[in-house]
């Protein structure tokens, strides 16, 4: 498995005589919580506590599906989800930690991880400020987590990455319908800010290289 550190997590919490009954039914609402407390800390700290309400109001009103997922369900990239929303939080603070939240998210879902590191190198090209630095950071993530991928790789080489691919269980969606139009016009909004009042345009280019990551997978498979 490449999803090592999510039945660690699960295999510890049983280890505390919480049945994996309990872990299944209540999980899920921790982890929605802590995702949306994540999400109102680090947009507080972009832009105001007026946006950061706006923010768990628009996580609260998101779907969760079978196909899709989402923290209805207590799956990997859930726990993902948040680690991403803390990383993002210790790269606005200027954290040097913020390779821990990667190394994390190589062991719990790796598909997490790779949205990660585009995050942050995104924002890090855009920045341009100590990059070696980062760089040798990220580098000493994959390194912690190397120890594990090891077997992986001796057992399965080159076709080792072919664990990490997805099967297309869903057609492509309208994603306006989808969310919902109200959704729609609360991105638009969140948009035209981070542009004209903020001049966030890490965030901009986040959205964009995920459409275009969106596209490759649904029209050409990979």
């Amino acid at each position: 498995s490449l999803e090592h550190g999510f039945h660690l997590i699960l295999a510890v919490l049983n280890s505390l005589e919480i049945s994996y009954l309990s872990i299944f039914q209540f999980f899920p609402s921790i982890l929605t919580i802590l995702i949306c407390l994540a999400a109102f800390i680090l947009t507080r700290k972009v832009f105001n506590e007026k946006a950061a309400l706006f923010s768990v109001l628009f996580l609260a009103i998101l779907q969760s599906s079978v196909s899709l997922l989402g923290p209805m369900f207590l799956v990997p990239m859930s726990i993902g989800l948040f680690f991403i929303l803390i990383g993002r939080y210790l790269i606005e603070i200027n954290s040097s930690l913020f390779f821990l939240p990667l190394a994390a998210l190589l062991l719990i879902h790796p598909p997490s991880a790779l949205a990660y590191f585009l995050i942050i190198n995104i924002h890090f090209i855009i920045k341009k400020q100590h990059l070696a630095k980062k760089l040798a950071l990220q580098a000493l993530a994959f390194l912690i987590t190397l120890p594990l991928y090891i077997p992986i790789f001796f057992q399965k080489g080159f076709s080792s990455a072919e664990n990490l691919s997805f099967t297309i269980i869903s057609s492509p969606l309208f994603i306006p319908r989808f969310i919902g139009y109200f959704a729609i016009i609360m991105i638009a909004i969140g948009i035209y800010f981070a542009i004209h009042d903020k001049k966030r345009y890490d965030l901009i280019f986040y959205v964009f290289v995920f459409l275009f990551f969106i596209f490759l997978f649904y029209k050409l498979e990979i």
